[in-house]
């Protein structure tokens, strides 16, 4: 529904004036398409919740935190694409942009001292990520490159307003979205027959 919708919303741009829907139909194709895209936003947080075996992800911090990364997303694309196309770029998407960098920080903090807090399996997965097999990808991909990267290239961009800068930031955050999954996932399901004893 998200795919066929989106491209009803911009397909019209494209081929104007020689294909036009009229009002009603715009209105309604953009709520089914705005309606889809937020199921797609929360779905992969509210899935990984529904294991109850895996204590990791067992949190209603992971539907929010995938809904924030996915609004970060959104609002790099939309930001990379009007620069490239060479639209004007509202003030309020950059600023949600630099917002959403350091809201995604916070919750990836919360996140893990909740979990650090919980049973010892999402210790270990913790463990996994700061300090195991996964803390290549977390810290350098996640932190440093996803969020501290983009932030700085996006800063960089506002003062210095070189275009080819817009694709390096969203290089990084596209880097940091699919480790952030990848790390989630695999951190969650490791197996506890070849973990190491958690140490208290």
């Amino acid at each position: 529904m998200f795919a066929a919708s989106g491209f009803l919303v911009l397909f019209p741009r494209f081929l104007e004036p020689y294909w036009q829907l009229g009002a009603a139909s715009k209105a309604a194709i953009g709520v089914l398409a705005g309606f889809s895209a937020l199921f797609i936003m929360f779905y992969d947080g509210f899935v990984m919740k529904a294991s109850r075996s895996i204590p990791f992800w067992d949190t209603g911090l992971l539907p929010v935190l995938c809904l924030t990364y996915a609004t970060l997303g959104g609002t790099t694309l939309a930001l990379t694409l009007r620069e490239l196309r060479g639209e004007a770029v509202p003030a309020v998407l950059v600023n949600a942009e630099y917002l959403l960098l350091v809201l995604n920080l916070v919750l990836l903090g919360v996140y893990l001292f909740r979990m650090s807090r919980w049973t010892l399996a999402a210790r270990e997965s913790v463990r996994l990520l700061l300090h195991g097999a996964y803390a290549f990808a977390f810290l350098g991909l996640v932190l440093l490159v996803g969020l501290m990267g983009t932030l700085a290239l996006s800063l960089v961009h506002h003062w210095m307003q070189w275009t080819w800068i817009v694709v390096l930031v969203a290089a990084c955050e596209l880097t940091g979205d699919f480790a952030l999954l990848m790390v989630l996932l695999k951190s969650g399901l490791f197996s506890p027959q070849t973990a190491p004893a958690y140490r208290m």
